[in-house]
């Protein structure tokens, strides 16, 4: 079966689903999806980009959180991905995931690719323009290091 890791850090739309679970004309049959939530997607967004100026001033490194774990945030996280997994099967996909603690998340994935149970990463984030402009995002970071196939796609932002 192939396997496709898709880290998303907000639920999937119901054209998002519809996306990724079509992205393979092997079918529905031969294709599984795991999901990723990152925790620590969830932080201000006053403290992320003050996260992404610190680490580019080598004031700290990859994968330091951007704020401390708490209960409030992993919930969130839970509920991204019960809703990304609800839409992901109403689209026909065989799917699961799991919560990647805060700074972890290209760890989690390094993991699973180790193990040789990754065929493919689909990143679909917001944009991190700082991230993004320094190649410090997930995606170049998981181009990098994987050693699989990275696809980078932007959310839908239409009616879902």
């Amino acid at each position: 079966m192939y396997e496709v890791n898709v880290v998303v850090e907000r639920p999937l739309s119901r054209v998002d689903a519809e996306l990724v679970t079509g992205l393979h004309d092997e079918g529905a049959e031969s294709v599984h999806i795991h999901v990723v939530v990152p925790e620590h997607a969830h932080a201000r967004p006053v403290e992320a980009v003050l996260h992404d100026v610190a680490m580019s001033q080598g004031l700290i490194v990859p994968g330091d959180s951007p704020a401390p774990p708490d209960d409030e945030h992993h919930v969130e996280a839970l509920d991204v991905l019960g809703e990304t997994l609800r839409r992901l099967r109403a689209a026909g996909a065989h799917a699961d995931g799991e919560i990647a603690a805060p700074g972890t998340t290209l760890e989690v994935l390094e993991e699973r690719v180790g193990k040789g149970i990754v065929d493919e990463v689909v990143v679909m984030t917001r944009p991190h323009l700082v991230r993004e402009t320094l190649h410090r995002d997930l995606a170049s970071m998981c181009r990098k290091r994987l050693g699989v196939p990275v696809l980078r796609l932007f959310p839908h932002s239409g009616p879902t």
